[in-house]
C-alpha cells in the first residue's frame, strides 16, 4: 500500500525498559522481592469463601510453581514454539499455566469459555494446538474437542479434574538443569502467545504476539499509570476480565509485575462479595461493569421511592457538576459534602472501600459515566489499544481529559491520516496474524498498523471519534458517528443498550433494550404493577421518548433518531448478540432484527 498521508501524530518518546522481555526472566525478575505477596488462592476453587481460608502465594512461590509446571509441560513432551490453548473461566489455574508456557517457550492460544464449537475448532486448528487445558467436564463436552478428526485433535486435560496436578507429575522425568537450558533458549522474537480476536464478523484472525512485543505493551502503560496505582500501602486488584482477551491479560500481567496483589474473579454475580472481601485499591475492566454499577445504584434509589430517586438524581447531578469545575463555589461544595455522605461513599463501599482508580478499556465510556464517577471520588483512567497493537495510549492520572483515551505510551507513536483514521506505530505491536499474510499485510503500511478507527489528537491526546467501519452513511450523504447517540441514550435508566442504524436509509433510528436491573425499580416508582409488559407501557415509552428528545437537542437534524423501538430482551453473549468483552455485534443484531428495522423505517413513510 502507498505511503499513508499523515495530518496530524504524537510521540510518546522512547520505550520504557522497565523489565526483561521474555517471559522466564521477566518471571525470574519478579522474584526478586521473593516475600511479595502476589496473589490470593481460594481453597477449592471457592471464591465465595472468607478472607481467612484463602492461601497467599508470594513472587517467590509463584516463580516455584510456574517452573513445576513448565518443567511438567516439557515432561508431556511439549517442545519450545508448541501451542498450548487454555478455554476457562478467570481462575488462577489460567494464570499458572500461561506463565508456565511462557517459561518454557510454548505459546498460549486462549479460548473463550463461550465460544461455540466452530470457534473452537477453528482456533485449535488454525493454531496447531498440540494440548487443550479446559475448566470442567460440562465445557469440555461443550466444546466439541472429542469430536474433532484425529489429525486436529489435541490432548485435552481438565483442571477440575487434576488437570494441574497431573501436569506437576510429569515434572519429575524434568530436572532443573533441562528447564534452565529450554528457558534460556526462549528469545524475544519467539511467540508467546496467539490471540484470536473475538470480532463483531467474520471468521476470527490470530494476533501472533512475541514475548518482546507482549512485555512492551505491559511496560508501556505502566509507565503512565503505574505510580498511581502503586500508590496504596497494599495494591491489589480483583480481574473479573477474560484472560482470554489481551486486556485481561495486560491488566493481569501488569498487576503481577508491579508485585501486586492478583484476586482472580470467574463469576461476575460474585463480584460485589469480591469486592467487599478483598478490597481492591484499582480496578481494570469494561465500561458494561461499570454502566450497570450505575444502574444498579439508580435502581436501588429508586426502590427507596419517589424521594430516593429524587436524591440519588441529584447527587449524580452534583458529581458531574464537581468533576467538571477546578472551582467549586460555596454551594456546591456543601452540596458534594451532603451527598457524600448520603450516596457517594455507600458506592465507594460497594467497591470494597479502598478502590480509588478505575481502568477503563475495550470500548468508550460515555463522558457522563466518567465524570460521574470521578464526582463520587474514584479516579476514571481510559486507555486505548488493540491486540494487534497491545496498549498504546492511557490518561495520565492526575492530568486525565474526559472523552480521549489520554497520551501514547512510551514507545509508541500515533498518526491521524487524511481520512482521519487512526494510525500506531509500536514495538508492541503484534508479528503478524498467524497464516494470514494478507490479512497482515492489509492491516499494515510500513510502520504503520490502520486501527479502522476515526480520531483527533487534541494538545497530544488522541480522541476516538468511531469506527470507520460503524460510520453510518445515510440515503441522504450524511456521515453519521453512532457511538454519540448511543452514549446519549444510555444516560436513561431505563435503556440497558442501544443500537443506532440508518446505514443506506432516510433517516436516523435506534433499537434499545430495557435494562433488566433498573427497569423494575423504575417501574415501582411509577406505579407500575409487578408482571407489566414494560416494553409497551405508554409511561415506559413517554419516558424513553423525551431521553430521545434530550439527544437529539445535541445534534443536527440528519443525525438526530426519529424513530426507534424496545426490544424486551438484552442482548448477551450468550445470544451470540456481544463479544466476551461485552461489544455489541452490530451486523449480527441487525441481521436478526431486521424485520423490526423495515418496520421502523416503513411506518415513517406511510
Amino acid at each position: 500500500m502507498s505511503t499513508p498521508v499523515i495530518v496530524d501524530e504524537v510521540d510518546g518518546g522512547p520505550a520504557a525498559e522497565t523489565f526483561p522481555r521474555t517471559g522466564p526472566l521477566a518471571v525470574d525478575w519478579i522474584a526478586e522481592v521473593p516475600e511479595a505477596v502476589l496473589m490470593r488462592i481460594p481453597p477449592g476453587g471457592d471464591t465465595a469463601a472468607p478472607l481467612e481460608a484463602w492461601e497467599s502465594l508470594t513472587a517467590e512461590g509463584f516463580r516455584d510453581r510456574v517452573r513445576t509446571l513448565a518443567r511438567g509441560l516439557i515432561g508431556l513432551g511439549l517442545e519450545r514454539g508448541d501451542r498450548l490453548s487454555i478455554m476457562s473461566r478467570t481462575r488462577v489455574e489460567w494464570t499458572l499455566l500461561s506463565w508456565a508456557s511462557a517459561y518454557a517457550g510454548i505459546v498460549v492460544v486462549p479460548v473463550y469459555e463461550t465460544s461455540a464449537p466452530t470457534q473452537v475448532e477453528w482456533n485449535l486448528t488454525d493454531a496447531g494446538v498440540s494440548l487443550l487445558v479446559v475448566e470442567d467436564a460440562a465445557l469440555r463436552a461443550a466444546s466439541a474437542v472429542d469430536e474433532l478428526a484425529d489429525v486436529d485433535r489435541p490432548d485435552a486435560l481438565v483442571i477440575d479434574e487434576g488437570a494441574l496436578a497431573r501436569i506437576e507429575e510429569a515434572a519429575a522425568s524434568v530436572d532443573e538443569e533441562r528447564l534452565d537450558q529450554r528457558a534460556a533458549s526462549v528469545e524475544e522474537s519467539d511467540l508467546i502467545t496467539i490471540v484470536y480476536t473475538s470480532g463483531t464478523t467474520g471468521r476470527p484472525k490470530g494476533c501472533a504476539i512475541s514475548h518482546s512485543g507482549f512485555l512492551q505493551g505491559i511496560d508501556g502503560p505502566l509507565a503512565i499509570i503505574g505510580e498511581r496505582i502503586s500508590a496504596s500501602d497494599s495494591p491489589s486488584t480483583v480481574l473479573m476480565l477474560p484472560l482470554a482477551h489481551i486486556f485481561g491479560r495486560v491488566i493481569e500481567a501488569s498487576t503481577l509485575l508491579s508485585r501486586h496483589v492478583l484476586v482472580h474473579e470467574p463469576d461476575m454475580t460474585h463480584l460485589v462479595q469480591a469486592f467487599a472481601t478483598h478490597r481492591p485499591t484499582y480496578i481494570g475492566s469494561v465500561p458494561r461493569v461499570f454502566e450497570k454499577v450505575h444502574a444498579s445504584a439508580s435502581a436501588a434509589a429508586q426502590a427507596k421511592g419517589e424521594r430516593g430517586a429524587k436524591v440519588f438524581a441529584a447527587a449524580e447531578a452534583t458529581a458531574v457538576e464537581w468533576a467538571r469545575t477546578d472551582s467549586p463555589g460555596l454551594g456546591l461544595r456543601v452540596r458534594h459534602a451532603l451527598f457524600d455522605r448520603l450516596v457517594y461513599r455507600k458506592l465507594r463501599a460497594a467497591l470494597g472501600d479502598e478502590c480509588r482508580t478505575i481502568i477503563s478499556g475495550g470500548s468508550a465510556l460515555s463522558e457522563h459515566l466518567s465524570d460521574f464517577f470521578a464526582g463520587v471520588g474514584l479516579e476514571i483512567i481510559e486507555g486505548y489499544g488493540l491486540t494487534e497493537v497491545g496498549v498504546t495510549s492511557a490518561n495520565p492520572p492526575g492530568r486525565t481529559r474526559v472523552g480521549t483515551v489520554g497520551v501514547p505510551t512510551p514507545g509508541t507513536r500515533m498518526a491521524i491520516d487524511d481520512l482521519g483514521e487512526v494510525l500506531i506505530s509500536t514495538q508492541a505491536r503484534m508479528t503478524e496474524y498467524h497464516a494470514n499474510p494478507e490479512a497482515t499485510q492489509a492491516a499494515f503500511t510500513g510502520e504503520w498498523y490502520r486501527t479502522g478507527d476515526l480520531g483527533v489528537i487534541e494538545d497530544g491526546y488522541l480522541r476516538i471519534i468511531g469506527r470507520s467501519k460503524e460510520l453510518i452513511v445515510t440515503a441522504g450523504g450524511k456521515n453519521v458517528a453512532p457511538v454519540v447517540l448511543e452514549a446519549g441514550l444510555l444516560q436513561h435508566p431505563l435503556i440497558g443498550q442501544a443500537l443506532v442504524v440508518g446505514d443506506n436509509r432516510p433517516f436516523i433510528a435506534a433499537l434499545l433494550t430495557l435494562d433488566a436491573e433498573a427497569a423494575p425499580a423504575w417501574a415501582r416508582t411509577h406505579d407500575i404493577p409487578e408482571g407489566t409488559d414494560l416494553a409497551s407501557h405508554p409511561t415506559v415509552l413517554a419516558s424513553i421518548q423525551e431521553q430521545v428528545e434530550l439527544v437529539n437537542q445535541e445534534v443536527s437534524r440528519a443525525e438526530s433518531v426519529r424513530a426507534w423501538r424496545l426490544l424486551p430482551q438484552e442482548w448477551t453473549v450468550e445470544s451470540g448478540d456481544l463479544t466476551p468483552t461485552m461489544k455489541i455485534k452490530r451486523s449480527v443484531i441487525a441481521e436478526r432484527t431486521h424485520d423490526v428495522i423495515d418496520e421502523m423505517y416503513e411506518n415513517r413513510r406511510r
